[in-house]
């Protein structure tokens, strides 16, 4: 008797798995692309400056120029340290103090407190309520401060009293027990007390940046920046890093993005979960297949599915699989749907041979 030939058919892909498929390689790259906007930090205000913010319970959150807050003084500081310790310290919910900007001895500038917020730098809060605070690394009874650190922070002051409309001098002696009063560039020594006015470095009688501060080279480098067009006035393209987010959203629309990813993810696990149940189903009428037709079934059905081993993935892992990881399902659902049009053909298409 002549033996039974089972014709394999070639690999064929109907329009729903081609959809599914299409549908899953979409909400992944939608994902991709939206996720960096739902967690990015928000753009800083200073082009140049990186983002790295304080801890959230160590400023006040306001709303200054806006809110009739105005920005009248900037505050030089120093760190008693690096930039890193500084930035560690102000992300510390214990520290209970911050400054808007942070230097790095390489002139790396950080961003740390929104500019419309108020940080607690100054050890007097009607300054600190009108003023914009700056840390540079170094010791204010060390003479290095590097000309990386000074030029740095000439181009940002420059920028602040640009926006601001901050007056380019530095008061002698202690500044106003009215912050209102006057405005300009001043030390963290140079604060007054607020119960002392007469005293400086506010109530802790800071003396920072310190005599090696030098002032008269730094108020030229800000005049110099302020009088030029260098001075940066908008974000600078394709910087990305932690300057600003890869990609910024409106609110609105990532919403939306992120209400079609969810139903994109409902269909496709619906469309998993039903692949699953049909290959659970095929799988048992390929083991009856095989005990009818013998050992050249297994081998030809090896042969058929030899062409994509590495979207294979066992029915008992198939059930186990968790519906977040997109990737395998979509793997699964399209190797589960070929599978079980592949035997079910082999099951009805028998000639002889």
């Amino acid at each position: 008797m002549a033996g039974i030939g089972l014709r394999v058919p070639a690999r064929r892909w109907c329009p729903k798995t081609l959809v599914s498929g299409a549908l899953a390689a979409l909400s992944i790259s939608l994902m991709i692309l939206v996720m960096p906007s739902l967690v990015a930090p928000p753009v800083v205000d200073y082009p140049s400056a990186q983002w790295a913010p304080a801890d959230s319970s160590n400023y006040t959150t306001s709303n200054r120029e806006a809110n009739g807050l105005k920005v009248r003084w900037i505050v030089v500081h120093d760190i008693e340290g690096t930039e890193a310790s500084c930035i560690s310290w102000f992300q510390n919910p214990a520290a209970e103090a911050s400054s808007h900007y942070v230097i790095g001895y390489d002139g790396t500038v950080y961003q740390m407190v929104p500019e419309k917020d108020i940080a607690w730098h100054a050890g007097n809060w009607d300054y600190n309520q009108h003023s914009i605070g700056i840390e540079h690394a170094g010791f204010a009874d060390s003479d290095y401060f590097t000309d990386a650190e000074y030029r740095a922070s000439a181009k940002l002051v420059a920028f602040l009293i640009r926006r601001y409309n901050i007056t380019l001098v530095r008061p002698t002696g202690i500044a106003p027990a009215d912050s209102e009063e006057s405005s300009g560039v001043i030390g963290h020594d140079q604060v007054p007390d607020p119960s002392s006015p007469q005293l400086g470095g506010g109530a802790s009688h800071h003396y920072d940046p310190g005599r090696h501060w030098n002032w008269t080279s730094y108020l030229s480098l800000v005049k110099a920046y302020y009088d030029e067009t260098l001075v940066p006035e908008s974000p600078p393209k394709g910087d990305g890093g932690l300057l600003e987010p890869p990609m910024s959203l409106p609110p609105v629309l990532v919403m939306v993005v992120a209400s079609i990813l969810l139903i994109l993810a409902g269909i496709i696990a619906l469309g998993v979960s039903k692949a699953v149940r049909r290959g659970q189903v095929s799988n048992g009428r390929i083991a009856s297949i095989r005990s009818q037709q013998g050992p050249r079934l297994k081998a030809e059905a090896t042969d058929c599915s030899a062409d994509w081993p590495l979207l294979m993935v066992a029915p008992q892992n198939r059930r186990s699989l968790s519906l977040s990881f997109l990737p395998l399902q979509m793997a699964s659902f399209l190797t589960t749907s070929t599978r079980a049009r592949t035997f079910r053909h082999l099951s009805s298409s028998t000639t002889p041979g």
